[in-house]
């Protein structure tokens, strides 16, 4: 008996209706349709998280200055130095000042002692000292007749063995003592270094250094060992003929003896640190003669009797120096227009000299003539820089001049 409120029409309609709904699921399997439809489906949105309030610290008083990064900014080191540095807690620093820089000396601006001088060992010291008396004695030169100082040099042979190193750096000048006595060389290099050379001294300990070797091997292998270390210590403190001088910081520019009877009591030497000395043996001393915070000396030349000197400078310049009075010297601009390379008194007349320039010219001066604005007695010209101009040593008024690159003149000076 069919239920209260039906009929048989619904009951085959419902039927119907789930063989339908059982044949559209069919197809829609069949057609892949739900999987389709759930690619393309927009995905849910995922919820978000609540959010927090953000704890604030506690306000703490600042006890100094905050401490930045100078390096990450970009910013040179001012000498910030940390007081104190706590966990936790601002750092506090002190600021101090930088620290002005010391200004680096060109030169000693005053006479040197023996014991002052680099370089300077007790024993040459006293060796110089010992030779002081003597290098103000020997022949003069400039007008009379040079003769030969040693005959023996003639015969002199050259041997490495006798080869000796005697400046630092590359050697700028020489300078021979006038003396007939010995054979004395003076040499200044490009660092300012200066060296005073005996060589007959210095051949004298080779000898004997020779001699000795020759005397230790003839004993063979069963010699004293005391003799060996004696000989040794003689050895060491024997003098080797050199003596190193250290009171100039540039290089040297001009190197020359001058002064005494025989125009060899001192030695002059000039250099681009601006400074003019005379090492003095007799005084144990380096003397300043003149100093310049502003110019530099690029040559240098100065009368037999060591009294008057004449600078040249890297700019063109002329200075008169009175030895004699230890002053700053008179300054006559403008003598080249470039740098000064050499300066050389006549020996015939030493109111004379005569200097090359890189400027091409080649100008003959009366030292009694100069001032604010000299003009030369003489002058010439190279197509290109003349590194050098010297007087012949007879006096006969005749210069030599070399230029770069190449080349050299022989002219005679008028007057």
């Amino acid at each position: 008996m069919p239920a209260m409120g039906t009929s048989d029409g619904d009951n085959e309609y419902e039927r119907q209706r789930q063989e339908r709904v059982k044949r559209n699921r069919e197809r829609l399997s069949a057609l892949e349709i739900p999987v389709l439809a759930a690619r393309v489906a927009p995905k849910p949105a995922r919820p978000r998280p609540a959010v927090r309030p953000a704890k604030r610290r506690p306000t703490v008083e600042s006890a100094g200055p905050k401490r930045r990064s100078a390096r990450v900014a970009k910013l040179e080191a001012d000498g910030n130095q940390i007081e104190s540095e706590e966990r936790g807690r601002i750092v506090t620093s002190i600021m101090l000042p930088k620290p002005d820089p010391v200004p680096a000396e060109r030169h000693p601006k005053r006479d040197l002692a023996m014991q002052e001088i680099d370089g300077l060992a007790a024993t040459d010291a006293a060796y110089i000292s010992a030779w002081s008396s003597r290098l103000g004695t020997g022949p003069g030169v400039g007008m009379e007749k040079p003769e030969p100082s040693l005959p023996w040099l003639a015969s002199l042979q050259l041997d490495a063995v006798d080869v000796a190193k005697v400046t630092r750096s590359a050697t700028t000048h020489l300078a021979f003592h006038p003396t007939s006595e010995t054979l004395l060389l003076a040499a200044g290099d490009k660092e300012g270094n200066l060296s005073l050379w005996y060589c007959a001294e210095a051949a004298q300990a080779l000898d004997r250094a020779s001699s000795r070797g020759d005397a230790g091997s003839s004993e063979g292998e069963g010699g004293s060992s005391e003799a060996a270390t004696s000989g040794t210590a003689e050895s060491e403190a024997e003098f080797d003929g050199l003596v190193s001088l250290g009171y100039h910081r540039q290089y040297i520019s001009g190197l020359r003896w001058a002064g005494g009877p025989g125009h060899g009591a001192g030695l002059f030497s000039a250099s681009y640190d601006g400074s003019l000395r005379r090492f003095d043996p007799g005084a144990g001393a380096a003397i300043l003669l003149t100093s310049s915070e502003d110019l530099g000396f690029s040559a240098m030349d100065i009368t037999l009797d060591g009294r008057t000197a004449v600078l040249g400078t890297n700019r063109g310049d002329l200075l008169v120096v009175d030895c004699r009075a230890k002053g700053p010297g008179v300054l006559s601009e403008d003598g080249h227009a470039k740098k000064i390379n050499t300066v050389h008194f006549d020996p015939g007349d030493e109111h004379v000299f005569a200097t090359s320039s890189t400027d091409t010219c080649v100008r003959v001066w009366d030292v009694r003539r100069l001032g604010p604005t000299p003009k030369p007695i003489a002058e010439g010209a190279h197509r290109s820089s003349c590194q050098a101009a010297h007087f012949a040593p007879d006096g006969g008024r005749r210069s030599w001049r070399a230029r770069f690159p190449s080349g050299t003149t022989t002219t005679r000076a008028g007057g």
